[in-house]
Formats: structure tokens, sequence, C-alpha cells
């Protein structure tokens, strides 16, 4: 049993954190996918025309949703890496309250 959890990085520890951080994360963007998929389906009987103008909406919440993703895991990970190498924690990014902009961008 040892050597197959080797393979794996921390201990049920790690992975019971890990999952605390991306289930809540998987939900949100399963509910966020059900909603426009449910637009377009409520639209659908209307006509062609607001089909498309729900689909060209639903588009760019997804590209707007991706792109605040990109740019927050992009700051994540630099902080991290800054905080990694011994830096103190006012010479990473800041707080998190120099964050709450953009947290409650990608809420909206």
């Amino acid at each position: 049993m040892k050597t197959r959890m080797k393979r794996y990085i921390g201990d049920r520890k790690f992975y019971a954190m890990l999952l605390g951080i991306a289930i809540p994360i998987m939900v949100q963007n399963g509910i966020t996918n059900f909603v426009a998929m449910i637009d377009n389906i409520m639209i659908g009987r209307v006509g062609t025309e607001q089909m498309s103008g729900v689909a060209v909406a639903n588009q760019l919440m997804f590209v707007f949703n991706v792109s605040m993703f990109g740019m927050l895991s992009g700051a994540g990970i630099f902080g991290g890496e800054s905080r990694g190498h011994g830096a103190p924690a006012a010479a990473s990014f800041g707080s998190y309250n120099d964050y709450k902009p953009e947290i409650l961008c990608e809420r909206i």
C-alpha cells in the first residue's frame, strides 16, 4: 500500500483540502452552464432571432468568465511563487483586500 501511495503528492489531509476547494468551484461552473442552457431552451420556443441573441450573450459571458479565471489564476500563481521564494507578504501581490474588485467581478 505504501508503494502505491508514493505516486501521489501529499496525504489524505491534502486531498481533503483540495476537494474542499475544487468541489464548490465545479458546482458554481455547473450551475452557470446549466442556467445558460436553460436560457437557450426557454428562448428557443420564441424564435430564431431571440435564440441567436441569447446564444451570443451566453458566449460573451463564457469569454468573460474564462478571462477573469485566467487573470486571477495568473496573479495567484505569481503571488505563490513570490511567497515561496521567501518574500514577505507585503512584497507579494498584496493582501486579500487588494483583490476584492476582481473577486466581485468574477462573482457577477
